[in-house]
C-alpha cells in the first residue's frame, strides 16, 4: 500500500468532506480526488511515465495538492520548487532532474518557460478529449516506485536531490501517526513552505486519513492579529514548525490562540530548553508536544520526543528523543566502530525511511549511504554528521555536527556551498562562511572574505542573491586581511572579528530623528539584525542580515504597535529604515484619510471609470446601439401626448442623470450639465412590437442631452406601447424602474416634492469608499478570486471559431407555471432564503448538470444602492460581480443549495469593488478576458402596473436582439408571477434551442421542488441532455 491507495480510498470513503482549505478557498475530498484525476490524465498525454520527476512551481493556493496527488496519480514523483528560489538555482534543478514539463501556475509559467522548460498550467484545467483519443490510464504505484525529490544544500556548491520512495513515506507516516497520537486530531495546518519536506507531516497525515488540511501561508498574514483570527475562525488540532517560528509566537500577547488545539511539533532546527518550558506553558494539558528530528534523507523525521506536561520536568538540554519503529539507529566513532552509551558519536540511521540516494550523484550517495555492522546484519546506513549520544533509557541527545552543515530557521545549509559561490566570483583570495547568534536565538550568516582588486562588495552581494535562496545569502561581508588559523591550520573562529563590530558604517555620526516611529524602527532592526546601536538609515534590510523569516518577525512587530497591515511584501519594497519610516507614515496617513478623507480632491465634473469605458465603446462603434437600457409597457386607455411630454421634460429637470451629456478631455471623460429645454414623444407605427423596438433602437450621440427617448408604439393588432430608451452611460436596470414611477408621478401631479437624490452623492460616497479600508479589504478578497475557469463551452466544437466580438443575438421568453410558483412558496418556508437566491442557486446547478461541470461560474449584476436614498437616483450605479459555485454532484440538495447560499452571501458582502478594478486584477496576474466567466444571469424585481391618468400601464417583456454572451438569463418577478428571458449570441444557440433549455430548466426547477432534499444532486441530473 501508497500513500495514494490510502488517499484515493479515503476520498471514496467520505467525498463530501472537505479535504483542503486556502484561505477562503476549499476542496472536498471529491473535488481534490476528480480534479488530480484531470492532472495525472493530463500529464500522461504529456508523456509523463513510471518514475519520472516533475516539479511543481506554485503559488500558495489550494491547487497544490491537487499538484501533488496528481504527478502521484500519473506514476511521477514530485519535485516543490519554491517560487522565492532565484533563477539560476531553479534552473539547476530543473536541468539535473531532466524533467518533461513542470506543473505551474499563470503566474509563474513565465519563469519557467524562460529558462528553456515546457509547463502544465493547473488553473487552466483539462482539456476536452477528442472523440477518436481515448483517455490514458492512471498509472499503477508500487512501493518501490520513487514517491518525491527534494533539493538540500550541497558542499560542492550545488544543491543535490534526495530521491524518497513511497515505501520509505508510507513507513513514516503510520509510524508518525501512532506515535504522536494523530487519531485526536481532525484537521492540520502547513505554516511553511513545502520546498521543504516538513509540510509533508501534516499533508499525507491529513489526506491519507480523511482529516482536513489548512494550507495558512504565514506572508499573507501581516500581523499576530491577522493569524489569529484566521485560525479563530478556522480551528487547528495539529500543527508542525520550527523552533524560530514557535519563538516568535511564544512573543504574542495572546499566544494561545495561535497554537494548536491537540498537537504541536517542533522540528527543523534544535530546540533550546527557555522555549521548550514557554511553548510547553501556553500549551493545553490535552494538546501533546513533541520534538521531531530527522535529516531528509531518512524521510521527514526519524526520533521523536514528548515533551512532560509539567515544565519542571523538561531536561536542559532538550533531548532529541527515541527512535519511531521502523527506525534503527546506531551512534560511531571517526573508524565507525560503536559508540558506549554515554559516549558521543556520530548519528547512523538504518531501515526502510532511508533514501535510495541522491538524483544523478553516486559520488556523494556512496559517501553518506553505507554499509556497516552494527550487530545489524551488515545494514545499509546513511551518515548524518550529527554527533549525539544515546544514555541508558535511550534517550538520543544532539551535541552538534561534525561538518560545515549548519541550520538557518530550520533550512539546512552547506557552508561549503556558499564559499564556493563566493570563490567563483573571482573577487576574493579567499573566504570563510560562518555562523553566529543574532541575539534573537537564532543563527545568522557571516562571510569574511580576503578581497581581490576587483571586490565589488554591492556585485558580490548581487551574485550571492541570484544564485542562492535567501536564508543561504550571508548577512555580512567583512573584509579582513588574513584568516587567522590554529596550530592545526584550521581557522580560528575565536580570533575572527567580531560581526557587531566590524559591520561597515557609511557614517560615524549618523543624526537620527528623534521621532517616535524612527526610533522605534531603529531599535527594531538593531535587535533583529545586528544588536548595533548604530544601523546607517539607508542600509538595506538584507546586507545587514535580515532574511524571509526576520522579515515576518518585522511586520508582525510593527504592525502589532501601531494596528496597521503592512505585508512582508511591503517591507520587501521598502528594505531601509528610511524607507519603511516613510511607508508606516503613508500608512497612518492613509488610516486616518480612510476616516475622513479629503474631499477637496474629489472632482465632480468627472465622469466615472465605467461611464469611459461606455463612452469609449460608443466612439469605436458610433452605430452601435449595444448596451442601451430599455423598458416596455403596454397602454390601455387614452393617454395625453402633451401632458407625457410635459411629464418628461420636469422628471428631466430634476435628475442629473438625464440632463448629463459628456465629453472626452485630455484621456479624461468630464460630465456637462445642460439646460434641456424640450423633449419629443415619438410616436411609431409597425407590424410586430419586437420589430419596431428593433428599428427604433439606435444609439446616442453622448455629447448631447437629454440621453432618454420616449416612443409610443402602434402596433397592426390595434395594441400601443410606451416605450423608453437610454444608453448604458446614465443608465441600469434599476434606472428605468425609477425613471417610470416619476414620469407617472409627474403626469399624475403626485410626489412632486419628494427628495431628490443626484448621481454626484453616489460618486462622493464611491469616492469615500475607494480612500477607505473597506475598499483594501475588498480589492484583496477579489485578487484572492481570480481563477482561470473552465470553458462552459468547450465541448461544443462547432463554436470554437466564433466573433466574440458580435453581439448580434436571440432570445426566448417563458414564464413560469403557476403551480410551481407554489411550490417554491412551499420550498421557500422556514429556509430564509429569498426567490432571488434560490432561482440563482437552482440555476447554477442546472448549468453543471447541462454542461457537466462542477466549476460554475456566473456574471451577477447588483444594484449598488444600497446608501440611504440611492435607491431614487437616476444613473449608472449598477456593478458586475462574479460568483464562481462548486457544484458537488455526490452532495444532497440541501447542502448544496446551503453551500451555494453561504457562497452567495460571501460574495456579496465585497459587491461594491468595481467590476473595472477586478478585470485590472486579471491583467495583473495575466489572466486574458476570454478567460471570463461566460454566463450571465440576472433578477429583476418589476412593478407590473402603474396609473396613468386614465390610462393603464402594464409591463410588457418584448424579445432581445441583442447578445454578446454565450449564455444569459434575466428573471422578472412581479411577485405575481415569474418570467424568464434567455438570450444567446446568435452564433451559439438558435430559438428552437434556447426555448429547449428554458423548458429544460423549469422543469429543472420542479423536479428538485418535487424531490427528497436529502437525494444527492446527480439524481437531478438524470433526465437532463448535454
Amino acid at each position: 500500500m501508497t500513500v495514494l491507495d490510502m488517499f484515493v480510498s479515503q476520498a471514496n470513503k467520505t467525498p463530501n468532506s472537505q479535504a483542503a482549505r486556502y484561505k477562503n478557498d476549499t476542496l472536498t475530498y471529491h473535488q481534490l480526488h476528480s480534479m488530480s484525476d484531470d492532472l495525472a490524465r493530463q500529464l500522461k498525454s504529456s508523456g509523463v511515465g513510471r518514475n519520472d520527476i516533475v516539479p511543481f512551481f506554485l503559488d500558495y493556493s489550494v491547487i497544490i495538492p491537487v499538484a501533488v496527488l496528481g504527478i502521484l496519480k500519473a506514476g511521477a514523483a514530485f519535485l516543490p520548487l519554491d517560487p522565492e528560489f532565484p533563477e539560476e538555482r531553479i534552473k539547476y534543478m530543473l536541468d539535473d532532474c531532466q524533467c518533461k514539463i513542470v506543473v505551474s501556475d499563470l503566474v509563474n509559467e513565465e519563469r519557467i518557460t524562460s529558462i528553456g522548460h515546457q509547463t502544465l498550467n493547473i488553473n487552466s484545467g483539462p482539456k476536452p478529449t477528442e472523440a477518436h483519443e481515448t483517455t490514458p490510464e492512471l498509472t499503477f504505484t508500487h512501493p518501490s516506485d520513487l514517491c518525491y525529490v527534494i533539493y538540500t544544500s550541497g558542499s560542492t556548491g550545488k544543491p543535490k536531490g534526495v530521491m524518497i520512495q513511497h515505501s520509505a513515506l508510507m513507513a513514516y507516516l503510520l509510524d508518525v501517526y501512532e506515535r504522536f497520537q494523530l487519531s485526536a486530531c481532525a484537521s492540520y495546518a502547513i505554516l511553511g513552505t513545502l520546498s521543504a519536506d516538513a509540510g509533508y507531516t501534516a499533508f499525507f497525515s491529513a489526506l491519507c486519513f480523511g482529516k482536513h488540511l489548512d494550507i495558512v501561508n504565514l506572508k499573507s498574514h501581516s500581523s499576530f492579529d491577522s493569524l489569529k483570527e484566521h485560525l479563530e475562525t478556522y480551528p487547528v488540532d495539529c500543527y508542525k514548525t520550527t523552533p524560530s517560528i514557535a519563538n516568535l509566537f511564544g512573543e504574542y500577547a495572546d499566544a494561545r490562540a495561535i497554537l494548536p488545539k491537540k498537537r504541536m511539533i517542533l522540528g527543523g532546527e534544535a530546540c533550546s530548553h527557555d522555549l521548550a518550558v514557554t511553548i510547553r506553558s501556553l500549551l493545553s494539558e490535552e494538546c501533546l508536544f513533541f520534538n521531531h528530528y530527522g535529516p531528509t534523507e531518512t524521510t521527514i523525521g526519524i526520533i521523536t520526543y514528548e515533551f512532560p506536561t509539567d515544565i519542571n520536568e523538561i531536561p536542559d538540554p532538550v533531548p532529541l528523543g527515541i527512535p519511531l519503529p521502523h527506525v534503527i539507529i546506531a551512534l560511531s566513532n571517526e573508524k565507525l566502530q560503536p559508540s558506549a552509551i554515554g559516549e558521543s558519536g556520530e548519528i547512523l540511521v538504518a531501515g526502510p525511511l532511508l533514501s535510495s540516494g541522491y538524483l544523478n550523484n553516486t559520488t556523494a550517495t556512496t559517501e553518506k549511504f553505507i554499509k556497516a555492522d552494527f550487530n545489524c546484519n551488515d545494514q545499509r546506513f546513511y551518515r548524518t554528521g550529527d554527533i549525539g549520544m544515546m544514555e541508558e533509557d535511550n534517550l538520543i541527545f544532539y551535541l552538534g555536527r561534525n561538518d560545515d552543515q549548519v541550520k538557518i530557521n530550520g533550512n539546512r545549509v552547506e557552508l561549503k556551498e556558499i564559499k564556493k559561490v563566493i570563490k567563483l566570483s573571482g573577487m576574493t583570495k579567499d573566504s570563510f562562511v560562518t555562523t553566529f547568534d543574532n541575539n534573537q536565538g537564532n543563527q545568522a550568516l557571516v562571510s569574511y572574505i580576503i578581497p581581490q582588486e576587483t571586490y565589488n562588495p554591492k556585485i558580490l552581494m548581487n551574485l550571492l542573491k541570484r544564485q542562492l535562496p535567501g536564508y543561504m545569502v550571508p548577512g555580512h561581508i567583512i573584509v579582513i586581511d588574513k584568516l587567522p588559523l590554529t596550530v592545526n591550520n584550521k581557522i580560528d573562529k575565536r580570533k575572527l572579528p567580531n560581526p557587531y563590530e566590524e559591520i561597515e558604517k557609511t557614517d560615524k555620526t549618523l543624526l537620527f530623528s528623534q521621532d517616535e516611529t524612527f526610533v522605534f524602527l531603529h531599535d527594531l532592526w538593531s535587535n533583529l539584525l545586528t544588536n548595533n546601536g548604530n544601523i546607517d538609515p539607508n542600509a538595506q534590510f538584507f546586507d545587514l542580515g535580515g532574511n524571509s523569516f526576520s522579515l515576518i518577525k518585522l511586520a508582525f512587530k510593527i504592525n502589532s504597535k501601531y494596528g496597521l497591515a503592512i505585508t512582508p511584501t511591503d517591507l520587501f519594497n521598502h528594505p531601509t529604515i528610511n524607507d519603511l519610516y516613510q511607508l508606516i507614515k503613508s500608512f497612518k496617513r492613509s488610516a486616518s484619510q480612510k476616516q475622513v478623507p479629503d474631499l477637496e480632491n474629489f472632482d465632480s465634473s468627472e465622469a466615472t471609470l465605467g461611464q469611459k469605458n461606455l463612452f469609449i465603446r460608443n466612439k469605436l462603434n458610433p452605430s452601435d446601439p449595444f448596451p442601451n437600457s430599455t423598458i416596455t409597457f403596454k397602454i390601455t386607455g387614452g393617454i395625453d401626448i402633451d401632458q407625457l411630454r410635459l411629464a418628461a421634460l420636469n422628471t428631466i429637470s430634476r435628475h442629473e442623470g438625464l440632463y448629463t451629456s459628456y465629453i472626452f478631455k485630455k484621456g479624461k471623460l468630464f460630465k456637462n450639465k445642460n439646460h434641456v429645454e424640450d423633449i419629443s414623444v415619438i410616436q411609431v407605427k409597425g407590424q410586430d412590437i419586437n420589430i419596431v423596438k428593433a428599428e427604433i433602437t439606435k444609439s446616442f450621440k453622448l455629447g448631447e442631452a437629454p440621453l432618454v427617448r420616449l416612443f409610443i408604439i402602434e402596433t397592426e393588432d390595434q395594441n400601443k406601447y410606451l416605450h423608453i430608451d437610454m444608453p448604458h452611460i446614465n443608465s441600469d436596470g434599476h434606472t428605468l424602474q425609477i425613471l417610470i414611477r416619476n414620469l407617472v408621478d409627474n403626469y399624475n401631479e403626485e410626489n412632486t416634492n419628494k427628495t431628490v437624490h443626484q448621481f454626484t452623492e453616489f460618486q462622493k460616497e464611491f469616492f469615500i469608499y475607494q480612500h477607505s479600508e473597506k475598499f483594501e479589504i475588498d480589492r484583496f478578497f477579489w485578487q484572492n478570486q481570480i481563477t482561470l475557469y473552465k470553458p462552459l463551452l468547450y465541448f461544443k466544437k462547432k463554436f470554437s471559431n466564433i466573433d466574440h466580438t458580435e453581439i448580434g443575438g436571440l432570445s426566448h421568453i417563458k414564464y413560469l407555471p403557476e403551480t410551481t410558483l407554489k411550490k417554491i412558496h412551499g420550498f421557500l418556508q422556514g429556509k430564509n432564503m429569498s426567490r432571488f437566491q434560490f432561482f440563482f442557486i437552482s440555476y447554477a446547478i442546472f448549468i453543471s448538470g447541462f454542461t457537466t461541470v462542477e466549476d460554475i461560474p456566473i456574471m451577477l449584476p447588483v444594484a449598488n444602492r444600497n446608501h440611504d436614498g440611492f435607491d431614487e437616483i437616476i444613473g449608472f450605479l449598477s456593478n458586475v460581480i462574479l460568483v464562481n459555485y462548486e457544484i458537488n454532484k455526490h452532495m444532497s440538495i440541501k447542502l448544496i443549495f446551503e453551500k451555494c447560499k453561504a457562497r452567495l452571501l460571501e460574495v456579496l458582502q465585497h459587491q461594491k469593488f468595481p467590476y473595472e478594478e477586478v478585470l485590472k486584477l486579471y491583467k495583473e496576474k495575466n489572466v486574458t478576458t476570454s478567460n471570463q466567466p461566460s454566463l450571465y444571469f440576472g433578477y429583476h424585481q418589476i412593478v407590473p402596473a402603474f396609473k396613468l391618468g386614465d390610462a393603464e400601464l402594464t409591463y410588457h417583456l418584448p424579445q432581445w436582439d441583442r447578445e454578446n454572451l454565450p449564455l444569459s438569463i434575466a428573471v422578472y418577478d412581479t411577485k405575481q408571477s415569474i418570467c424568464l428571458r434567455i438570450s444567446s449570441r446568435a452564433q451559439i444557440y438558435d430559438r428552437p434551442q434556447l426555448a429547449k433549455i428554458a423548458n429544460d430548466y423549469f422543469s429543472f426547477v420542479d423536479t428538485i421542488l418535487s424531490v427528497n432534499e436529502e437525494e444527492p444532486v446527480k439524481n437531478l441530473f438524470q433526465n437532463l441532455e448535454v
